[in-house]
């Protein structure tokens, strides 16, 4: 019996850690604990467990969520507090060196955390304060983070900008573990299993869209107005009148399609490597199709404007022209 379990890595890393350190007094497969369908569920945990992430997000460390590809090839969310750590650890001369793929992937990662805190169904007036915090710390210290890490050197300024982007991810992962995820991640783990895209670059794929959607919900609308009205005075933009409210929430939404085009995140599915588009509509429908299986994602059932199998479609569709 080991007197502690010790994580040090990536999200996939300290998830797998998670999942060690609950299956040592759980018995079973891991399998057995995935998907709607799980015929089993983590009952308890005494081993401590100490996470120590080396990204610029997946807020893993301090989050009661993993995920793990089944044997079926298909990816799943477990949700248990078994999978909490009791420490974390942020280390900013682990994440100095990360390259720039890296800092884009998981730093995009860590924003749609806080975006999809603040437009959940679970929201509560806690998790839209630590939500908003976080979006508006990720959107002022992604694009510095990314810049930096191009660096030939591991100078001051590029651990700081870096360090600073990790402890805004990790107070986004504090936030979505009170509320767990949305549509984004729902939808980017179908990209995920039949792409191979990363985790992060899935998540920023349907930013946009989703965000669109979302907009239809007044109260969702609220928040991110404010949300935007701050971004837009942090970036110290001016002009001669403010803008309307539809204006800031242009605002912001341009704001994240231009980080995620900026950093070369895809945006579109001719984005993907190795992708071929669909020759005609038949094609483009089975591809379509293919996002049905989010459906009975309980991350999709998060989102405050019901994402029906007709509009995921209709949003996939968009993505192919």
């Amino acid at each position: 019996r080991p007197a502690a379990v010790l994580g040090i890595g990536g999200g996939s890393t300290l998830d797998s850690a998670k999942a060690v350190a609950m299956l040592l007094e759980n018995p079973g497969d891991l399998d057995e604990y995935l998907g709607p369908d799980a015929s089993r569920k983590p009952q308890a945990r005494t081993i401590p467990l100490i996470l120590i992430p080396t990204t610029t997000g997946t807020g893993s460390e301090v989050t009661r969520f993993g995920v793990y590809t089944a044997r079926s090839g298909r990816k799943y969310t477990m949700n248990s507090p078994v999978l909490q750590a009791e420490v974390a650890i942020l280390a900013q001369d682990l994440v100095a060196d990360l390259p720039p793929a890296l800092v884009a992937a998981t730093g995009y990662d860590a924003l749609t955390h806080a975006l999809e805190t603040l437009w959940n169904k679970n929201a509560t007036a806690l998790s839209d304060r630590l939500a908003l915090e976080a979006a508006a710390a990720i959107l002022q210290s992604l694009e510095p983070a990314w810049q930096a890490s191009h660096a030939a050197e591991t100078t001051p300024e590029r651990v700081a900008a870096l360090a600073k982007l990790q402890r805004a991810a990790t107070l986004a992962g504090i936030a979505f573990n009170k509320t767990g995820t949305a549509a984004i991640h729902a939808l980017s783990f179908i990209l995920s299993e039949e792409w191979h895209l990363s985790h992060g670059a899935a998540c920023a794929f349907f930013t946009q869209n989703v965000f669109d959607i979302n907009m239809q919900e007044p109260a969702v609308r609220t928040k991110f107005l404010t949300l935007a009205k701050r971004v837009y005075a942090e970036a110290g933009e001016s002009s001669a009148s403010p803008p309307s409210d539809e204006g800031y929430l242009q605002y912001l939404r341009d704001r994240l399609v231009a980080l995620k085009r900026l950093m070369g995140l895809p945006d579109r599915f001719s984005d993907i490597p190795g992708f071929t588009l669909p020759k005609n509509a038949d094609e483009q429908e089975k591809i379509a199709a293919l996002f049905d299986k989010a459906q009975n994602d309980f991350k999709l059932k998060n989102n405050p404007v019901p994402c029906t199998p007709e509009l995921v479609r209709k949003l996939v569709l968009e993505k192919l022209q």
